[in-house]
């Protein structure tokens, strides 16, 4: 293949007619001529520079090969269509009960203050020391084993848990009635 060719002779005869002398002429020339012909691009210079680009046949096959695992419009709708809509879970939910409501319903019950004022007459801590001084003195003789102690502690704790079980229960029918 042929190289550009810049005529240096025409180029320095026309500087020479326009009114360079010799030596200007030829500098001019050389100067343009040597910026001329290192900044051409030759065709296996653009083919050098382009061979490492991607060709649009293999761009096609990496865009394919990356969208592959991609879902579909029509995959994301047959995996969605099961799912539950906003308009029936409010259909689901409307039935049941709001605060509001709950709190209108709640309203009835004993409070923690009234509980206290009810059960406060029952069991006082008076009547369970009282109860648990004649237990003991009942059960207790002057040479007391450790196992007869032992005994003594599981049949107060016994009563003593009988007593909580009832004001549990008595808790929970005047829970019930109001």
């Amino acid at each position: 293949m042929s190289s550009p060719v810049f005529d240096t002779l025409k180029a320095a005869n026309s500087l020479k007619d326009a009114g360079f002398d010799d030596r200007q002429a030829e500098a001019v020339v050389t100067t343009v001529g040597g910026a001329m012909i290192d900044n051409l691009v030759t065709k296996p210079d653009l083919r050098n520079a382009l061979e490492p680009m991607v060709t649009k046949a293999e761009l096609r096959s990496a865009l394919k090969a990356a969208l592959e695992p991609m879902v579909t419009k029509n995959e994301l709708h047959l995996a969605l269509e099961p799912m539950v809509t906003r308009e029936e879970l409010r259909l689901a939910l409307e039935p049941m009960v709001t605060r509001e409501e709950l709190r209108f319903a709640l309203e009835p019950m004993v409070t923690r203050e009234e509980l206290r004022f009810a059960l406060e007459p029952m069991v006082t801590r008076e009547y369970l020391e009282h109860y648990l001084e004649q237990a003991l003195d009942k059960r207790l003789e002057p040479m007391a084993t450790r196992a007869d102690l032992h005994l003594i502690q599981h049949q107060v704790t016994t009563r003593l848990g009988a007593l909580v079980v009832a004001c549990v229960g008595i808790l929970g029918v005047l829970i019930g009635l109001f």
